[in-house]
């Protein structure tokens, strides 16, 4: 008899120990859903945060490249001097030298067929848009690659 309770206790212990190893078990899996769900959750916004800043660095490139337009115009229309700008604008296929914002004292080179830089020096890979600073960096070894 004495036998027999003693086995009845530890069979009891043991299905509470299972008990408690599967509520564990099924809190545990909870947790991991939440982390997941919040990890996709991030991984959205930062998608969100990268498409935000994509769209306003295109639209400030094409600001850019307008006012450049704008100047090469007004440039060509002005009755003074032409302008010079230090190191030449990278040729006639690359650029030219205008007068920055309608002044006639302050020049600077104006680029077209894809390339960019203040001399007009460097080329851009055709389909591929200016890199900004922020990605130069990336591409140099800099830490602001997004996490």
């Amino acid at each position: 008899q004495e036998e027999q309770r003693i086995q009845a206790e530890l069979g009891a212990g043991a299905e509470g120990i299972r008990l408690e190893q599967e509520q564990e078990g099924a809190e545990h899996a909870q947790i991991v859903q939440q982390q997941a769900g919040g990890e996709r959750a991030l991984v959205a916004k930062r998608l969100a945060c990268w498409e935000i800043k994509n769209n306003h660095e295109t639209t400030a490139q094409a600001i850019e490249q307008d006012m450049a337009l704008i100047d090469r115009v007004r440039t060509g229309f002005s009755s003074g001097a032409d302008a010079e700008c230090d190191g030449g604008c990278g040729g006639d296929e690359f650029g030219d030298c205008a007068w920055k914002a309608g002044s006639d004292t302050v020049a600077h080179c104006v680029c077209r067929n894809g390339a960019y830089g203040n001399n007009c020096e460097l080329r851009m890979c055709p389909g591929v848009k200016k890199p900004s600073p922020w990605e130069g960096l990336a591409l140099w070894g800099g830490d602001l690659t997004p996490r």
